[in-house]
């Protein structure tokens, strides 16, 4: 971006504003591309310039802003605030439960994507309580969702990567693989595994997703205040980052002590839409194309 530069100020050591944006204004573009594709973010200048070029004048941040702007999903006011509820309890959920931390959240991002962007600490999932507490909030939104709305959309479901499918995946893996089978919990099962008849297995998983459904809607009820303060600037703002988050909510700063830690992202959108989950091997699951490889198990991103 050379020519968004003022060479007389460059040479000279200080900074026109006009010229350079702010922190914010760097802060918000970059946002708003988290998990666009080096194609997208290319599109998007290559949109920019040439607009400008139409105009007869040089490339602004503007420009790009529109561009971006331009990629979004058309929302109706009901879906915006459908979604912004939805995302305040993933992240109202995080803060609370204090298993990692957020960095972003979006109803509207690059592509017209709704989601939190949290880092996780390697070593903050290695129980059976860290992994009871994702699938909290994880459930989080659809819980959200129901006690706001009354009633949560179909995008919780419907894919291999939505938030019911990751839950009960983390379930099943606690039945399964884990050691934290309360009928078995010295056998290893992987799947497709038929050695062992277990018809009290679905039953069991179902009580895990249960109890985490239940406590993600007492932990939200208890915070609603927050939940609803977080929701209405979502739906203001439509993207925030994670200091701006802890402002919003009065909550202290944190140390960057996942500075070397993965992400996890969860993402909504409608029925089949894509969703994902990370929590310990981001570039596993990211491959550089911004795509999603083939899923992992619980074992996998625990280390195992």
């Amino acid at each position: 971006m050379t020519n968004l530069q003022n060479d007389k100020t460059r040479q000279s050591g200080s900074y026109d504003h006009n010229a350079y944006p702010t922190a914010n204004v760097l802060r918000t573009i970059a946002a708003d591309l988290v998990g666009a594709s080096g194609a997208d973010v290319e599109r998007l200048l290559r949109d920019a310039r040439q607009r400008a070029r139409r105009q007869r004048r040089k490339l602004t941040y503007s420009d790009i802003q529109r561009a971006i702007d331009e990629t979004r999903s058309p929302l109706t006011p009901e879906m915006l605030w459908r979604r912004s509820v939805h995302e305040a309890g993933h992240v109202i959920a995080r803060l609370k439960l204090k298993l990692g931390d957020v960095e972003l959240a979006t109803v509207n991002g690059a592509g017209g994507r709704s989601y939190v962007e949290s880092s996780i600490g390697i070593y903050e999932m290695q129980t059976e309580q860290d992994l009871s507490n994702s699938m909290i909030i994880i459930l989080a939104g659809r819980a959200a969702e129901q006690m706001v709305l009354g009633i949560p959309c179909l995008g919780s479901g419907g894919s291999a990567e939505s938030d019911l499918a990751r839950a009960t995946e983390i379930a099943k893996d606690l039945e399964t693989r884990l050691g934290c089978s309360g009928l078995w919990p010295l056998t290893y099962r992987s799947d497709g595994d038929f050695r062992f008849f277990d018809p009290g297995m679905p039953e069991r998983i179902h009580e895990r997703l249960r109890l985490a459904y239940e406590n993600a809607l007492s932990l939200l009820q208890a915070n609603r205040s927050l939940m609803m303060t977080l929701a209405n600037h979502l739906r203001r703002s439509i993207t925030i980052d994670g200091p701006t988050l802890r402002k919003i909510l009065d909550l202290p700063a944190t140390e960057n002590r996942h500075k070397t830690a993965p992400k996890e992202m969860e993402f909504s959108g409608t029925v089949g839409g894509r969703e994902s989950n990370i929590c310990n091997r981001q570039n596993d699951y990211f491959s550089d194309s911004g795509k999603i490889p083939e899923r992992r198990g619980t074992s996998d991103w625990l280390g195992i």
